[in-house]
């Protein structure tokens, strides 16, 4: 799909941003999703914050910097020439519409902005110009709109660019629509439910309702990670096994009993893993480099201040959000709420589903089998979608009769949130279902959409309550199911991702569809070891069942695309998250990744900076990945005006200049690394800073000063960067031994 793109220009102070972001905030209010850009005239932005580690790569000669968080990741590039409009578009994807801040020459639809304080004189390109905002009357041949019309102006944004004008309701006719427009339809008519209160193990798979923050610090007190003795680190600063270390065993400490006193110079206290560290203590040295004289205790190994210590609030930080509302409970989630100090949590109270199946040849599964009956497959596979997806669901099978379905509709707006129909959604004389809601005085959204399978789909709302008519066709009633019904049940949860979740992966044979309609293939994923990446197979069963059964994936071939070649890359929906006949991550990407690892301190930043400038000197083009564990990074910068973008809603956020692009993207969850590495495609290599649990290639920094002993282990390393031997049979370089290691890196690249 095309995104529909409106440049908003005017002179500087004319209120831009103001309108900008009470726009976003009312588009968003609709059920839109938005990217927005804005346009700076000079090199310098808010994402470069000299001294910072990704400011850093970027300084060191990275082409293309990525900085991760937990719910957002942020990008820039650097280039040789001032990105034009189309380069700096071309990398956003799932919105809905991108209004562009600047760019008064930019050749798209313009809406100036103009504040008579400031200046009456228009800026913009006047073919471009489709409406003005103005708080001064003036002479145009366009629409109008006071400065502080922002429902006028979003209405007039939506009519032209975002669903077609319609009478008598939404679509309440008989022409298809296009999917995209039914889509946004289908979400812009349902609103979250009420939340309610769940003791933590009853919320296990509900919606978080509310953002969260860590009500106490945990750990509550210092501790030890290791069975061990603590002790002042100045104490044992020069301990080797030649030159050990004798102190004095002055008491033990076990988790949840603390050793009273303080710790004095030349004593030690026996600790147990989980013990709070002794007052006076600042490390801990593990049982392996100590022996024990009973008395005594002979250290043959030095511990830097916090070695082996939890320290306080480390997992979770009074006031620290732990959880944003739409999240999906699961069990490290709900383990993370509890030592936060949570004993019960906000909900969204859970769905209550009826699916109404239709047809006197529909058998409920275990009555025998009469001739020219069929078992109700439909309605097991809704309902186990449904259950799946944290849902209370009631089902029923109704004859082809007026007054039973009249009734069952009726019914059912009393006691559930949202109805699915199963069959008799098209034109025959028993496809009653969408007559008796029009009898019935219902909201009709839509009826009929340009899809296959499932153009027979329709929807609106029944007494207030969401109502999906599904076709009967088994391919057409789950690709209904899937593509609207799916995600409006996910907005009654208020989810922060609705729909199937997604993937990229490379199209083995070629796919093609209608120039006019969406099209929907089901396939199947096999990982390509080789090129490590994701491909997905159409599948061409004979039989309907067999191949959605078959199918793990599905592609969409979007209106206006005739044939999508094999060999492209492309976004399948994933009909399961979890893959257990492959190994890896569903996403990845084929230019090496390599992921720099190591203990806070140890010099990572410092070895990347080197090793990117050796890679640039031999020629290649260089791409790096800072990881963040906290939600905040270095590109938000509270005040600016793309911040401003982002808190209205703003779903991705994209800064210009002459020679750079940066974007700043929110996500549901936390990206793995090969989602965002596929997004790397213009440069030969990546490497990452930080990503310590991960399947890729890993150089681990190892540095004397902060510890000794590596994070990984062996036979997870490609090899070490240290300044001090370490005994693992894997390739060891000198930590300025940049040259080494890019030998070593290239290898792989070849």
């Amino acid at each position: 799909m095309t995104i529909p793109m409106i440049t908003f220009v005017g002179r500087s102070n004319s209120g831009k941003t103001t309108l900008l972001v009470k726009l976003i905030a009312e588009l968003k209010r609709r059920g839109y999703r938005i990217a927005t850009i804005k346009h700076h005239s000079h090199s310098a932005f808010e994402a470069d914050q000299p001294g910072k580690d990704s400011y850093r790569h970027a300084e060191a000669g990275s082409e293309h910097v990525m900085v991760i968080a937990p719910h957002k990741m942020a990008s820039y590039r650097t280039y040789e020439h001032e990105p034009s409009l189309e380069e700096i578009v071309a990398g956003v994807a799932g919105v809905d519409i991108l209004l562009i801040e600047g760019y008064k020459q930019a050749p798209s639809p313009t809406i100036e902005v103009v504040r008579a304080a400031n200046s009456l004189d228009l800026v913009g390109r006047p073919e471009y110009r489709i409406a003005i905002a103005t708080d001064a009357p003036l002479e145009a041949d366009v629409p109008m709109f006071a400065l502080n019309d922002i429902m006028g102006i979003a209405d007039f944004i939506e009519a032209r660019f975002l669903r077609p004008a319609v009478r008598n309701g939404p679509h309440a006719g008989h022409t298809l629509i296009d999917f995209d427009t039914a889509y946004r339809l289908t979400l812009a008519h349902i609103a979250p439910l009420p939340d309610e209160s769940a003791a933590l193990l009853a919320a296990c798979g509900r919606i978080l309702a509310e953002d969260l923050d860590a009500l106490v610090d945990s750990p509550s007190v210092n501790a030890s990670l290791k069975d061990g003795y603590a002790v002042r680190s100045v104490d044992i600063a020069g301990a080797t096994p030649d030159h050990p270390v004798r102190l004095r065993i002055a008491g033990t400490a076990a988790a949840g009993q603390a050793w009273a006193g303080d710790l004095q110079p030349g004593a030690t206290i026996r600790v147990l893993t989980g013990a709070p560290l002794p007052h006076g203590a600042d490390a801990i040295v593990s049982s392996e480099f100590a022996t024990d004289e009973g008395d005594t205790v002979v250290v043959t190994n030095h511990a830097e201040p916090s070695r082996n210590v939890l320290a306080r609030g480390s997992d979770t930080s009074r006031g620290q959000r732990i959880a944003s509302a739409g999240t999906l409970l699961q069990p490290p989630v709900l383990g993370l709420l509890a030592a936060a100090g949570y004993e019960r949590v906000p909900v969204v109270r859970r769905p209550r589903v009826a699916i109404l199946a239709t047809g006197d040849e529909v058998l409920a599964p275990g009555q025998p089998l009469q001739p020219g009956k069929l078992y109700a497959s439909n309605l097991v596979t809704l309902a186990a979608w449904c259950v799946s997806n944290g849902m209370s669901v009631t089902t029923a099978l109704v004859p082809d009769r007026a007054e039973d379905i009249r009734a069952r509709l009726l019914a059912a707006t009393q006691e559930h949130d949202a109805i699915l129909t199963s069959g008799g959604a098209w034109k025959g004389e028993r496809d009653l279902v969408v007559r008796l809601l029009d009898d019935l005085g219902w909201e009709k959204v839509y009826h009929r959409v340009r899809i296959g399978p499932g153009k027979a789909v329709g929807f609106g709302l029944l007494r207030g309550k969401p109502v999906f008519c599904l076709p009967g066709g088994p391919p057409s009633n789950l690709m209904a199911f899937l593509q609207f019904a799916l995600p409006g049940l996910h907005r009654l949860q208020n989810r922060l991702h609705l729909g199937l979740p997604r993937a990229f992966a490379r199209l083995a044979a070629p796919v093609g569809g209608p120039a006019d309609w969406t099209q929907f293939v089901y396939g199947r994923l096999h990982l390509n070891a080789g090129a490590h990446l994701l491909e997905f197979h159409p599948l061409r069963e004979k039989s309907r069942l067999q191949e959605m059964a078959g199918a793990d994936a599905l592609l969409m071939i979007p209106a206006g695309t005739e044939l999508i070649p094999a060999g492209a890359i492309v976004e399948v929906q994933l009909l399961s998250e979890n893959r257990h006949d492959m190994k890896g991550d569903p996403v990845m990407s084929n230019i090496p990744v390599v992921c720099i690892v190591g203990r806070s301190k140890s010099g990572r930043t410092t070895l990347v900076e080197k090793l990117i400038r050796e890679l640039k000197r031999r020629g290649y083009r260089v791409g790096t990945v800072k990881h963040h564990s906290h939600p905040g990074f270095e590109v938000d910068q509270p005040g600016k005006d793309t911040w401003r973008h982002a808190q209205a809603g703003s779903d991705h956020v994209v800064i210009a200049a002459p020679d750079k692009i940066a974007s700043i993207r929110r996500v549901d969850s936390e990206p793995g690394l090969d989602e965002i590495s596929s997004g790397m495609t213009d440069v030969d290599v990546i490497l990452t800073e930080g990503y310590l649990r991960t399947g890729r290639l890993r150089i681990e920094v190892v540095r004397a000063a902060r510890s000794t002993e590596p994070i990984c282990t062996a036979d997870e390393l490609l090899a070490l960067a240290t300044d001090v031997a370490v005994p693992y049979a894997v390739p060891q370089f000198a930590l300025d031994d940049a040259t080494g290691l890019v030998d070593l890196i290239e290898g792989l690249m070849q």
